[in-house]
């Protein structure tokens, strides 16, 4: 299989052409939502639980912040474990309404009762897969970035489409390794060029980015202009004090004081942001993906008008999804 990564632009073409279609997957019935609003409020729960534990800590009330710690690094470890289970029900939700069923939570987890041990190999997965690409982030040589980029990029790919095998199909990891490495030679020919193609990688980084960018720096502005007006615990003190600079600035002077509170709070909401957006292109991965693997080894059982869109839907069909050739990946 040739992996290969969409250039920047055509990840977000993607991200825009699989927003527009999958929503009206999700119309087909509501329920769908569920299993995406649920790992979006235990991301925010997680995140919330941290910052109430640093907020603990730096009002000096450290066995509080310690304790809500702890329980916010339990929940960041099982975390990898909780989204693998709720995908796997939102895929067979997804596969029960392409196939003209009524998708229902409570039967898509008895469908998947019993697969305890697939939830784990998911969960270390994602483990894995997170500690590469944090370890790609670091300073490291140009090859070892390379080799982690593509491990990484691949890992990514073979994870999400391992989600449909189990929930479709109930297959154990080794029979499930065995369907994946036979699916490239059943794929209809109309599909043949995108599967290995990376969907939407790394779009949710390139987003968050420019919204850290322009949150700080307006948030640093207000920091500065207002920050005789918030609680002291968050004041850096005066600008003189922290470094050397001229009384003539306009607006600002050495007794400016500088609070970080603005900063804080930018940086706390565009994390519940960033958590939030993240489920929401994940469970994309995981609709798309489970369509595909349906397509493929089950196409028979799909709804008729499903069938007759799928093919341009799984190819990314349409003048909002060119975004420029595939290149490899990075």
């Amino acid at each position: 299989m040739n992996f290969v990564t969409p250039s920047r632009k055509a990840r977000f073409a993607q991200l825009g052409y699989l927003f527009k279609h999958t929503f009206t997957i999700f119309g087909r019935d509501a329920s769908i939502v569920r299993p995406i609003v649920k790992m979006s409020l235990y991301a925010c729960v997680m995140l919330c639980i941290f910052a109430a534990g640093l907020l603990c800590t730096l009002y000096e009330r450290t066995g509080t912040g310690t304790l809500l710690m702890v329980i916010g690094v339990l929940l960041n470890f099982y975390r990898y474990f909780y989204y693998s289970r709720v995908s796997l029900v939102l895929s067979r939700m997804v596969y029960i309404s392409a196939s003209e069923g009524e998708p229902t939570a409570k039967r898509a987890r008895e469908h998947l009762s019993g697969l305890h041990l697939q939830v784990f190999a998911l969960g270390m997965l994602r483990m894995l897969l997170t500690w590469v690409r944090k370890s790609k982030s670091e300073d490291s040589g140009f090859l070892k970035r390379l080799l982690l980029g593509g491990v990484a990029g691949l890992g990514d790919l073979i994870g999400h489409f391992l989600v449909p095998v189990v929930a479709i199909d109930k297959c154990g990891i080794r029979e499930s390794a065995r369907t994946l490495s036979a699916l490239k030679d059943n794929i209809p020919e109309s599909l043949s060029g995108v599967f290995g193609i990376s969907i939407m990688g790394r779009v949710v980084g390139s987003i968050m980015g420019y919204v850290y960018g322009v949150g700080i720096v307006l948030a640093v502005i207000v920091g500065l202009l207002a920050g005789a007006y918030f609680p002291a615990a968050f004041s850096m003190g005066t600008l003189g004090e922290l470094f050397p600079i001229p009384e003539n600035l306009p607006l600002i002077g050495p007794d400016t004081l500088f609070n970080v509170l603005p900063v804080c709070c930018v940086v706390f909401f565009s994390m519940l942001a960033q958590a939030v957006l993240s489920r929401i292109v994940d469970a994309i991965k995981v609709v798309y993906y489970t369509l595909f693997y349906a397509r493929i080894n089950h196409a028979d059982e799909l709804a008729p008008d499903m069938r007759a869109d799928l093919d341009g839907y799984l190819k990314l069909e349409g003048d909002e999804a060119e975004g420029g050739d595939p290149v490899p990946a990075q």
